[in-house]
């Protein structure tokens, strides 16, 4: 037998021996590109994840999280495993998932941060308009931020796992800028919980005094997010835009021809929303304790 073809049946056997080690079936879809190399560093990462305890940590590490992980850390099999630990730690600390909109209402209501629409590959369109920015309670304008990215996330469909961040500077200044140590505490949730999951980032209509600003602050972005971001002009909007977004799904205050955005209507609708959600859970809960009831009863 030839030297490649004993490589390969060694190859075969050892990733046979993985999904045995995993016992699970493996999303071939999100596989699809990967290199043989690459595919292992996944099983190896899959292993070391393989005894979470909660539901909501096994919920969360599906194999398309753990590739996002490990893209951000260069198929680095530790240091994608040491990220993802430091994201379990955060959300076990942070509970993004469950930040209630109710409690972020007045921050909300001024439609400085929303999620309406997607663009041609059905990526969620994230809209960040500093202008509208109405607190200096920096500690719920970040919760606002991390729930407004839950619900982006959400809003995916199979297969997508990026977002449009759409960023209108139209009328920024300092009044209305966040200190610096808030954007990088914004910047390590984005970078550090969040990796991979900006498709492009448009930057509308900044102003000269925003170039000072973006320089303290991309020292602290990885090259490849840097490279996602695109300045856009008003005058070349249209027609940048309307490239990846259809202007169906865009606001015309953004060049596109939908209506603009009710933020009341959107945070009620948000409210219910979570009340549904909630409600669906206790239903649940509920029907499992009874469930449980029952066979305990059975046994006796």
């Amino acid at each position: 037998m030839p030297t490649h073809h004993k490589k390969h049946h060694r190859r075969t056997h050892s990733s046979s021996s993985s999904r045995r080690r995993h016992n699970r079936s493996f999303d071939t879809t999100a596989r699809a590109n990967l290199t043989f190399e690459q595919s292992e560093s996944l099983n190896s990462l899959m292993t070391r994840f393989s005894d979470l305890k909660t539901r909501e940590d096994r919920k969360f590490c599906t194999e398309r999280c753990m590739l996002r992980y490990l893209r951000a850390r260069d198929f680095d099999v530790d240091k994608a495993e040491k990220m993802l630990r430091g994201t379990l730690e955060w959300r076990h600390e942070y509970q993004p998932h469950k930040i209630k909109p109710h409690d972020l209402e007045m921050e909300a209501s001024s439609g400085k941060i929303y999620v309406r629409g997607k663009d041609k590959m059905g990526r969620p369109l994230l809209f960040l308009i500093p202008r509208n920015e109405n607190s200096k309670d920096y500690d719920k304008n970040v919760r606002l931020l991390v729930y407004t990215l839950e619900r982006a996330i959400q809003e995916m469909d199979d297969g997508v796992e990026q977002l449009v961040l759409m960023m209108d500077f139209k009328g920024w200044g300092r009044h209305n800028s966040v200190p610096i140590s808030v954007a990088r505490q914004v910047i390590h949730i984005l970078s550090n919980h969040y990796p991979e999951r900006l498709g492009v980032c448009y930057m509308m209509d900044t102003p000269w005094l925003f170039s000072l600003f973006w320089k303290s602050i991309s020292i602290f972005l990885h090259p490849n997010t840097s490279s996602k971001v695109k300045f856009v002009s008003s005058k070349d909007r249209e027609k940048v835009l309307s490239e990846t977004i259809h202007l169906d799904n865009l606001e015309k205050r953004f060049s596109g021809r939908a209506e603009d955005h009710d933020m009341e209507v959107h945070w009620t609708h948000e409210i219910k929303r979570f009340e549904k959600r909630i409600s669906r859970s206790h239903e649940r809960t509920s029907s499992f304790s009874s469930n449980a009831s029952e066979e305990v009863a059975d046994m006796d």
